[in-house]
């Protein structure tokens, strides 16, 4: 009888211990799939940007789809501090929303670039 009793003691800590371990782990593992994700966003707007050199016609803002996700993303773009070169390089940033169980996140990405080149 005691031992019975030890066994179910056992699994009444052993239990709710492993369901925490796989919600902390499921939580991680789906965080960091909607990192990649912003991620890949960020770096579409950033080659856009790099790829098409219109520097003054560009949107500050959108919203793209991954999958079912929505990631709403903001270009910031400033003058790149650099006093060696002669050009007029621009830093260009990306900011991109995303959220994971309710929680919303943010990931930036840069690229510095020269606008002289057309």
């Amino acid at each position: 009888m005691a031992e019975v009793l030890a066994a179910m003691v056992f699994m009444a800590i052993v239990i709710p211990v492993t369901l925490q371990g796989i919600r902390i782990a499921t939580r991680a593992g789906e965080f960091g799939v909607r990192k990649d994700m912003a991620a890949q966003v960020a770096r579409m707007v950033l080659d856009e940007i790099a790829g098409t050199r219109q520097w003054n016609n560009m949107q500050t803002s959108g919203t793209e789809s991954i999958d079912h996700y929505s990631f709403h993303w903001q270009l910031k773009d400033e003058a790149w501090q650099a006093p060696v070169f002669q050009t007029l390089l621009r830093q260009y940033t990306v900011v991109v929303d995303y959220s994971v169980s309710g929680q919303t996140y943010q990931l930036s990405l840069s690229t510095v670039v020269d606008t002289t080149l057309q």
